[in-house]
């Protein structure tokens, strides 16, 4: 028979052995504090109340929002690299042009061993480029979203947040091979999360975090005519996201979490294919994506407890990130002028055999 234990979530367990760590610590500690008092709590609370201080001790809302801060890249180069292909394939003189997106995602987040959170991603791109030759494009595009989690169903408590990217991208056409292409993009983010949730001690707090992202995309295509109204194209390409996670404290002087900064990263191979057909104005497509990570990141947290004298450091697993993201999409362009065109996407992602994310998009691009 399988232990009971097995099922119990992994930052559950961990935050189980940094509460047994603790009590040990304190068995030999005769006067009375306010931080005994708060573990002796835990220790003989009734079994309807252990599940609100195991959360309370794991904090794992924390992980979640730098999953989230992840999730926010990776619907961003999506979304992007589809605008960056449809600037890459124009038909014409190359000219200057804005473009503009709305984004609006929702999703969960999934990670064997732990407990599942809903998400929800709402903000817009807009980006401005220029013909450098008549072959190579560069512009800058600046994104801004909010984003939710809610883990309230499981004690974990809720997170809003906040994020300004700007970016700078490149667009190359390779003038002796007609239908190839090359793009890419370097930008820096700004995280800002608002948290709500309760400690192990029974004390609500509202943390605030403030984090750093670094994230770098980068795509060669080959565009294959089947027929005047067909193409294919099939793409490799590669994803790099880096975030330095800001130190917080928690005003709870007993069973607070204290986190100091942390430094996380993955590094994701692309291989996807896009198909198109276009009817006089409209022109439709279908793109399929695979990113597949070349490093395995827990977000694990590195934290004490406020009230702990011994100041010892515990690790608690975190919600990590999938190493197999899939997205498939399906859009449509419609010229309304010869230099104005709006856009309508679809997409979803599946990680792990889950469908993790849903986004749409809406937006337009002008050209001078």
């Amino acid at each position: 028979m399988a232990s009971v234990l097995s099922y119990v979530p992994a930052s559950i367990a961990s935050a189980g052995e940094a509460f047994d760590a603790m009590l040990d610590a304190q068995a030999n500690v005769e006067e009375d504090s306010a931080f005994k008092t708060a573990l002796a709590d835990i220790l003989y609370s009734p079994a309807a109340a252990l599940p609100g201080a195991w959360a309370g001790l794991a904090g794992e809302v924390y992980s979640v929002v730098k999953n989230i801060t992840f999730k926010q890249s990776k619907i961003m180069s999506k979304q992007l690299s589809n605008r960056l292909y449809s600037i890459a394939t124009e038909e014409g003189k190359a000219s200057a042009g804005v473009w503009f997106d709305y984004i609006n995602a929702k999703g969960k987040i999934y990670d064997h061993g732990h407990t599942a959170a809903d998400t929800k991603i709402n903000g817009a791109q807009f980006g401005v480029d220029f013909p450098v030759t008549e072959n190579l494009k560069l512009g800058i595009a600046l994104s801004g979203y909010k984003s939710e989690a809610d883990l309230s169903a499981n004690y974990g408590g809720t997170a809003k947040g906040v994020n300004i990217s700007l970016s700078g991208y490149g667009i190359y056409n390779f003038p002796k091979l007609k239908g190839l292409y090359a793009l890419g993009r370097l930008g820096v983010g700004l995280y800002y999360t608002e948290i709500d949730r309760t400690t192990g001690s029974g004390a609500r707090v509202k943390p605030k975090t403030v984090d750093v992202g670094l994230s770098a995309y980068g795509e060669l295509g080959y565009s294959i005519p089947l027929a005047d109204r067909y193409k294919i194209t099939p793409f490799l390409g590669i994803q790099a996201d880096f975030l330095r996670g800001g130190g917080f404290t928690e005003h709870d002087p007993t069973l607070g979490l204290i986190v100091d900064d942390s430094l996380y990263s993955q590094t994701s191979g692309v291989l996807g294919l896009r198909a198109e057909a276009k009817f006089n104005r409209f022109k439709f497509n279908a793109h399929i994506a695979h990113l597949a990570a070349f490093n395995d990141e827990k977000l694990k947290i590195q934290t004490r407890y406020a009230g702990d004298p011994t100041k010892r450091k515990y690790e608690i697993d975190g919600i990590g990130l999938s190493r197999n993201t899939t997205w498939i999409g399906l859009g449509a362009d419609f010229a309304v002028k010869e230099n104005f065109t709006i856009n309508l996407n679809y997409d979803t992602s599946i990680e792990d055999g889950k469908t993790t994310d849903r986004a749409i998009s809406l937006g337009f691009r002008y050209k001078f």
